[in-house]
């Protein structure tokens, strides 16, 4: 059906009530005794406080002489009718959403199950920071957004800096390619500040979050095309130790990201002739970052990067980048991976 003849009866008219504002919408300036003679005979019928109801309404304006009625700009006299069907409409969809949910959730989780189902941008948050809450030793974590959660942003990660307070051990694996966006300086620098470990590598298999290598969070969809985040609760079980045991092979192929002005090693006398963009060009080279990458982060131009890794490269009689960062390593400019000191 077109619009021009589309029935207005979603908005609360009655055939009659429509019948009259469509007439006089098209002529203006009309009597009840003119308008009789060309509506329907069962809405001349129902004439007897029909005009007057509009008019109350507002989809009517009365005139004198005669008295003769106009009908109201129908943007004005119907816009309000049309919100307020929208509105209930969005309340109904809501409800129907939050109906769906139930049912998946009654449908697919069998009792006993240790896999939980959370629905919706509010539970989400509101287990995602739970998990680190309850966390007493260790939150591993592999996200291509550090800090982040689908739902919750890390200046609101309040969670976060209360484990770390309570000694809770944060380990962070994170995509090399993550590093190129430009909120990465910022939340790297925060995480390592607050005694973080962070590790890059080239591919997150699998986005997760595990509490005490007993509960973890896992995304239900690995892309941004749900309209509500969806995550998976799995509670202590074997589902568990096998993300706990994916985390450690992926971190054990990464390199660790560390804070400039960190010195560690025998060679620690050395340190001093590295300033601060030296350390940082150092440690973005061991995460693997490109020159582009690194002389962003750094605040250079690429030429003036290539120059001070060559100068790098002097001062370490390293004839590769390769060689440069084992050195870096071993001289104490970069501390060396802790799973490597302690073995």
């Amino acid at each position: 059906m077109s619009g021009e003849n589309q029935a207005l009866t979603p908005l609360g008219l009655d055939e009659h009530e429509e019948e009259l504002y469509r007439l006089l919408v098209d002529r203006p300036g009309l009597t009840l005794a003119q308008c009789e003679g060309l509506v329907d005979a069962s809405t001349a019928a129902a004439f007897p406080g029909l005009a007057e109801r509009l008019v109350a309404r507002g989809l009517l304006i009365q005139e004198e002489p005669g008295p003769t009625f106009r009908a109201s700009p129908p943007a004005l006299a119907l816009g309000p009718l049309v919100a307020a069907r929208q509105e209930e409409l969005q309340q109904v969809k809501a409800t129907v959403a939050t109906l769906a949910d139930h049912f998946r959730a009654s449908h697919t989780v069998p009792p006993g199950s240790p896999v939980e189902v959370v629905l919706g941008r509010e539970a989400v948050a509101h287990r995602f920071l739970q998990l680190q809450l309850a966390a007493r030793r260790e939150i591993l974590g592999m996200m291509p957004v550090l800090g982040d959660s689908a739902v919750v942003a890390s200046d609101e990660n309040t969670a976060e800096a209360d484990a770390i307070r309570r000694g809770v051990r944060y380990h962070v694996v994170i995509p090399r390619d993550w590093l190129e966006q430009p909120a990465a300086e910022r939340q790297t620098q925060w995480a390592l500040d607050a005694g973080q470990r962070i590790t890059v590598v080239d591919q997150i298999p699998v986005q997760a979050v595990i509490a005490d290598r007993a509960m973890a969070m896992v995304p239900l969809s690995s892309g941004g095309a749900a309209s509500e985040p969806a995550v998976t609760i799995v509670h202590e079980s074997g589902l568990v130790q096998a993300l706990a045991a994916l985390f450690d092979l992926v971190a054990a192929g990464g390199w660790p990201l560390v804070a400039a002005g960190t010195h560690h090693g025998a060679g620690a006398e050395a340190a001093p002739r590295l300033d601060e963009v030296d350390q940082k060009v150092l440690a973005l080279l061991q995460a693997g970052q490109t020159d582009t990458g690194i002389a962003r982060h750094t605040g250079t131009s690429l030429r003036s990067l290539q120059r001070r890794i060559h100068r790098l490269m002097s001062l370490a009689g390293a004839n590769s980048r390769f060689q440069l960062g084992c050195h870096a390593v071993r001289s104490g400019w970069l501390p060396p991976d802790e799973d490597e000191a302690t073995t």
